[in-house]
């Protein structure tokens, strides 16, 4: 996977062949694979699901928690059967690091976003 600013590009690295293209609408800040043939894409505002194995276009899985707009994103982990995700930042906050998580449950809209560690920066 290639990513710079909006675009996304799958390559099949044996073959050095382009698989698939997409252009966000946004840019993507992050990017991981939640499973052998599925990658999350992060954008300012959201999280998406795009799988290889077929022909569809990134899907939105869920929208990022306002708490976390400012937040440098650190790691993305999926359930094995993708219906749960937690997307993991960091920001620092008078003086402080602090870390936040977002939850969500795919197919629902209910999320939240939890301070769960702060440090202190020397």
């Amino acid at each position: 996977m290639m990513a710079a600013e909006r675009n996304a590009q799958l390559f099949d690295l044996e073959t050095k062949a382009k698989i698939k293209f997409h252009s966000m609408s946004e840019d993507i800040q992050f990017w991981k694979w939640i499973s052998l043939k599925t990658l999350a894409l992060v954008t300012p505002t959201a999280v998406y699901r795009w799988s290889f194995g077929d022909t569809s276009e990134p899907v939105k899985i869920f929208e990022r928690h306002t708490n976390m707009s400012e937040c440098q994103i650190i790691n993305l982990r999926a359930s094995s059967d993708e219906k749960w995700m937690v997307l993991v930042g960091i920001f620092t906050q008078v003086g402080n690091l602090v870390k936040v998580e977002t939850t969500s449950e795919h197919g629902k809209t209910k999320k939240h976003a939890v301070d769960i560690l702060t440090m202190i920066l020397l």
